[in-house]
């Protein structure tokens, strides 16, 4: 899970594991925790039962979701995909799924499509549930993008705003080297 991660961010985000409720992130009946980062924009952990996204309608008035998950992490923290699937179907909440490992050559290849995704649901109106599985690594790192390549937030100043709301650890290398890829990152956030 680490393995795209420096030493500094493989431990911090240990440290952030070790100092959640083990069941939080891996095991059934976990709990769901999320932070607001605009005013329709929430980041957490994946919803895990109907009830919880029912929770997230009542709480947060969400009207769309973006699942970072793949299909291995679902199966890793024994997720019950198919009845989460369709209740989707039948309820007013529009799922977007767009895949992503924890690895840096896929990250760095795919945020900027999550990103673009997330601003695309932003600019319709929704109000955006985005989740990884524990919701400290990938959806923050998205989050951290959005704020930077489409609002125009200095890149620290969004992983400030970003970590002070969600205790979380983004992948940050792989961020700026996409959104350098794009040719969207600041020359100042760039060294340069």
């Amino acid at each position: 899970m680490c393995s795209s991660r420096t030493p500094q961010q493989a431990a911090e985000f240990v440290l952030i594991c070790q100092s959640m409720p083990i069941e939080m992130c891996r095991f059934p009946g976990a709990v769901l925790t999320y932070a607001q980062i605009l005013p329709r924009l929430f980041i957490g952990s994946h919803p895990r039962t109907i009830d919880d996204i029912e929770r997230l309608r009542r709480e947060v008035a969400m009207t769309a979701i973006l699942n970072l998950q793949t299909d291995d992490d679902m199966r890793t923290v024994i997720l019950d995909w198919p009845p989460l699937e369709a209740h989707y179907k039948t309820c007013p909440v529009l799922l977007c799924r767009v895949p992503i490992v924890e690895e840096q050559v896929e990250l760095r290849a795919k945020l900027y499509n999550c990103i673009q995704t997330l601003s695309q649901l932003l600019a319709e109106g929704q109000t955006v549930y985005l989740h990884c599985t524990a919701g400290i690594g990938r959806a923050p790192t998205v989050a951290i993008g959005y704020l930077h390549a489409c609002l125009g937030w200095e890149l620290d100043e969004a992983i400030a705003h970003v970590k002070l709301v969600r205790q979380c650890a983004p992948h940050l290398e792989a961020l700026r080297l996409s959104l350098a890829d794009q040719g969207v990152l600041k020359s100042a956030d760039n060294g340069g």
